[in-house]
């Protein structure tokens, strides 16, 4: 038998920290650290990668900021590539993204819009982030396109092969932090090993904030042995999360 602890974490861009919840259950867990085991290694890329993966500035109203990206060609043939701009949000609780048109507002511009790669070649494409004068406070979010171009041949399926850059961007003004943990299901008590519980997570403010749920078991006995499983999460405003 073993003791749960469960709390939630609200850390914010400034580096605050607000415990939400503390909940004490019975149950045992096996953990096993696989990801730090010795013979694991990562693979060699393929494909079209991109970096960063995500990236978080905060600008003001009517401010400017340079970025970059770098784009490699890891495939054996060369890639005609197409870049563009879209916003991002989230459909459901699950956090399946949608993305839609940036709109009028130019908030981002590529110094090329279109580049070819050799294969096994890399190249740095610089981009323009603009914030229009009149842009809310909070958070507004894009998604940096690198597309493959399509085939002319018609007699195939023209497929296209897309990946994105994520940008969490900050419009500083007044913002609101205001998450909360909705709901907590676990059972009070298990002899799985891979315990089963799920929580909701919901921002109710108007930026992204970083938030996690920490998991910790300790056995109940003579040896009080302990582990921690902490589970991260982004969550974004006014959405709630699985």
């Amino acid at each position: 038998m073993s003791g749960f602890l469960v709390w939630f974490d609200r850390n914010s861009s400034k580096g605050q920290r607000i415990n939400l919840c503390l909940v004490f259950v019975s149950l045992m867990l096996s953990m096993q650290a696989l990801l730090l085991s010795p013979g694991i290694y990562a693979a060699k890329p393929s494909g079209i990668t991109v970096t960063p993966v995500r990236s978080r500035p905060t600008l003001q109203p009517g401010s400017t900021s340079a970025g970059s990206l770098k784009i490699t060609n890891n495939t054996a043939v060369v890639q005609k590539l197409n870049l563009s701009a879209e916003h991002f949000g989230v459909t459901n609780e699950n956090y399946d993204y949608s993305f839609t048109e940036v709109g009028s507002e130019n908030w981002i511009s590529f110094t090329d819009n279109s580049i070819t790669l050799q294969p096994n070649q890399s190249k740095e494409l610089a981009y323009k982030l603009a914030v229009p004068a009149s842009a809310s406070p909070g958070g507004h979010y894009f998604s940096l396109m690198v597309a493959t171009q399509g085939s002319n041949n018609s007699t195939r399926i023209n497929e296209i092969y897309r990946i994105a850059s994520m940008i969490y961007l900050e419009v500083s003004g007044k913002i609101v932090y205001k998450s909360s943990l909705l709901s907590l299901d676990v059972p009070w008590l298990t002899t799985d090993k891979n315990i089963p519980f799920s929580v909701r997570l919901a921002n109710n403010g108007n930026t992204h904030e970083d938030t996690r749920v920490s998991v910790k078991t300790e056995t109940l006995g003579i040896n009080r042995l302990g582990t921690e499983k902490i589970l991260p999460n982004l969550t974004l405003p006014n959405t709630i999360r699985i």
